[in-house]
C-alpha cells in the first residue's frame, strides 16, 4: 500500500501544476523578450493567467493519466482547448482603440506568445499525466 506522499498522483500534481507554475511564466517572459506586448491596461481585467494555467494543467494531467488510447485523444482535447481559449480572447478585445499599427502588432505578438506558452503549459500536463500513468513515485525512506 502506498502512502499519500509516495503516490504517483502527488508526483504528477507536482510536475504538472507546481513545476509548471514555476517554469511556464519564465518561458513566457523569455518568449516576450524584445517583442512589444500589450500593457495590462490595454488587455483589461479578466481571470489571471496563472489561475487558468494551474487549472488547465491539473485537468489535462488527469486526462492524460486516464487516457486509454495513448496521448492521441488527450492531445486533441488540449489543442481544442487552446483554440477555444485563444479564440475567445482574440475576439474579446475592443478593437476601437487599435488605431495604429503598433498597437495591433502588440496584440498579435501577445496572442502568439500566449499560444507558445500554452503549448509549453500543456507539455507539463503531459509530463504529469505520464508520471501518474507510469507509476512514478517519490522515494522516501
Amino acid at each position: 500500500m502506498t502512502s499519500l506522499l509516495t503516490s504517483p498522483w502527488i508526483v504528477g500534481f507536482t510536475i504538472s501544476v507546481l513545476l509548471g507554475a514555476l517554469i511556464v511564466p519564465g518561458i513566457k517572459a523569455l518568449l516576450g523578450l524584445g517583442v512589444p506586448l500589450p500593457t495590462k491596461e490595454q488587455i483589461g481585467k479578466g481571470i489571471p493567467g496563472w489561475i487558468t494555467g494551474m487549472v488547465e494543467r491539473f485537468f489535462f494531467m488527469i486526462v492524460v493519466a486516464d487516457s486509454q488510447t495513448g496521448l492521441g485523444d488527450a492531445s486533441v482535447a488540449m489543442m481544442v482547448w487552446l483554440t477555444l481559449k485563444l479564440g475567445a480572447n482574440w475576439g474579446r478585445q475592443d478593437m476601437t482603440f487599435m488605431s495604429d499599427d503598433d498597437t495591433r502588432r502588440k496584440f498579435v505578438n501577445g496572442g502568439f506568445v500566449a499560444l507558445l506558452s500554452g503549448l509549453v503549459s500543456m507539455l507539463f500536463a503531459i509530463a504529469g499525466g505520464f508520471a501518474v500513468r507510469c507509476g512514478v513515485r517519490l522515494c522516501f525512506p
